[in-house]
C-alpha cells in the first residue's frame, strides 16, 4: 500500500510541475528549443547509423518511424496542451501568441529540415510502405522509400519470422527497382508475391513496375525512361509482361525444375535461334528476305547469359549480305531461360540496310523481349 501511494504520490508532483511549466513563459523558449534540437539530432543519428552498420543492414523502420514522429507528435501536443492550460488559466494574451508562433516555427522547422537533408545524408529508410509475407522462407519482404532529394526511390528490405524484428535486411542493392524520375508513378505502392514465391513484383501508379527474381535478384522487365515519348504504351507493355512473369511462375509452382547445365543452356539457345531464323524470315517473306541466326559467343557471369550472335539476311539472285550483330542477356529462371536485356543497337552502310535493320530489331524484340521465355 504503502508503495503503491508513494507512486500516486511522484505522479501527482510530476503533473504538477508539469502544468507550471507549461502555464510559464519558460515553455514558451524551451519548448521551441526542444523541437529544433530534435529535427537536427534525428538526421545526425540517421547519417551515423547509414555509415556505422554494414551496408545491407539497418534498424527497422518501424522502431526510426516510433521515435521520429513519436518524439514530434509529443511536442506538438505539448505545445497545444500549453495553449488550452493558458486560455483556462485566463493569460489570453499569452495563448494568443503561442497560437501565432506556430506556423512561424513550422516554417524555421522546415527549413532546418531542408539544410539537414542537403548536408547530413541518409540512407536510412522510415516507416514501411507495404509488407508481404513469405511462408516458404519465412520472411516478410518490407517495402519502403529510399531517402532522395529530388526523385521518389524505392528499397525492398526483408526481416526474419516477424515484423518486430529490430533489423532489416536490404534484399535488393543497387539501381535494381525502377523509381518514379518524373514525379509518376507513385500512387498505393504495394508488393506481389508469386505464387511459387520465387518472383516479386512492385504495383504502383496502376501498373506494374518491376519484377524481380528473389534468389538471384535479377530484374526481369527493362527500366522506362522520363524521357521516352510513348511511356505510357511502355508502362502498358512492361504491365503485361509482369503479369504474363506472375502467370508462368503460378503454373511453374506444380512442377519441379531445376537449374539448366551449360551443356543444357546452349542446347536451349541453339534451338531458340534455329526458331527465329525461321521467324524472321516468315515475316520479311513478303520482301524476299531469308534470315539466319549464328551464335558466336555465349558466356555466363554469375546468374546471367551472355548471348551474341548474328543476324544475317540475303535474297535470292543476290551475293550481298547484311549481318546485324545482336547482343542478348538471359538468366535461368529454374530451368527455363529469360530474357533481361535484348541490345537495340543499329547499324548500317545504306537506306536499305537502315529500314532493314530497324524492323529487325522491332522483331526480335515482339519475339523475345525483357520479360520472356525462350524455352
Amino acid at each position: 500500500m504503502n508503495t503503491n501511494s508513494d507512486n500516486n504520490t511522484r505522479t501527482r508532483l510530476f503533473l504538477k510541475h508539469l502544468v507550471t511549466f507549461l502555464r510559464s513563459p519558460k515553455a514558451g523558449s524551451k519548448l521551441p528549443a526542444i523541437f529544433f534540437v530534435v529535427l537536427i539530432i534525428l538526421p545526425v543519428l540517421k547519417t551515423a547509423m547509414t555509415f556505422l552498420p554494414p551496408y545491407d543492414v539497418q534498424i527497422s523502420g518501424y522502431y526510426i518511424g516510433t521515435l521520429e514522429y513519436g518524439l514530434l507528435l509529443m511536442l506538438v501536443l505539448t505545445w497545444l496542451l500549453s495553449i488550452v492550460l493558458l486560455f483556462l488559466d485566463h493569460q489570453f494574451n499569452r495563448g494568443v501568441r503561442r497560437i501565432l508562433a506556430i506556423p512561424i516555427l513550422f516554417l524555421i522547422g522546415g527549413f532546418i529540415s531542408l539544410f539537414c537533408c542537403f548536408f547530413l545524408p541518409s540512407m536510412i529508410s522510415g516507416w514501411p510502405i507495404d509488407t508481404i509475407y513469405s511462408q516458404n522462407r519465412d520472411k516478410y519482404y518490407v517495402l519502403a522509400y529510399e531517402p532522395a532529394l529530388t526523385d521518389v526511390c524505392y528499397r525492398v528490405f526483408s526481416t526474419k519470422t516477424t515484423l518486430l524484428h529490430p533489423c532489416w535486411t536490404v534484399e535488393f542493392a543497387g539501381n535494381v527497382l525502377d523509381y518514379s524520375e518524373d514525379g509518376s508513378l507513385v500512387k498505393n505502392p504495394h508488393l506481389i508475391l508469386s505464387a511459387d514465391e520465387e518472383l516479386l513484383a512492385i504495383e504502383r501508379g496502376g501498373h506494374l513496375t518491376d519484377a524481380i527474381l528473389i534468389d538471384s535478384a535479377v530484374p526481369l522487365v527493362e527500366y522506362v525512361s522520363c524521357f521516352d515519348g510513348n511511356r505510357e504504351k511502355q508502362w502498358e507493355r512492361r504491365t503485361s509482361q509482369i503479369r504474363s512473369l506472375l502467370k508462368q511462375h503460378s503454373l511453374m509452382c506444380s512442377t519441379s525444375r531445376h537449374p539448366l547445365s551449360t551443356a543444357g543452356i546452349k542446347d536451349v539457345l541453339l534451338q531458340f535461334y534455329k526458331r527465329l531464323s525461321e521467324q524472321l524470315t516468315a515475316s520479311l517473306a513478303d520482301d524476299g528476305w531469308s534470315v539466319s541466326c549464328y551464335v558466336s559467343e555465349i558466356n555466363q557471369d554469375g546468374v546471367r547469359i551472355h548471348v551474341r550472335y548474328a543476324v544475317e539476311c540475303s535474297k535470292a539472285g543476290e551475293k550481298t549480305t547484311f549481318p546485324f550483330p545482336r547482343n542478348t542477356t538471359l538468366v535461368d529462371d529454374h530451368g527455363r531461360l529469360i530474357v533481361i536485356e535484348q541490345d537495340r543497337g543499329l547499324s548500317w552502310s545504306g537506306d536499305e540496310e537502315k529500314v532493314l535493320a530497324e524492323r529487325l530489331r522491332d522483331l526480335i524484340v515482339d519475339i523475345a523481349g525483357s520479360g520472356t521465355y525462350i524455352n
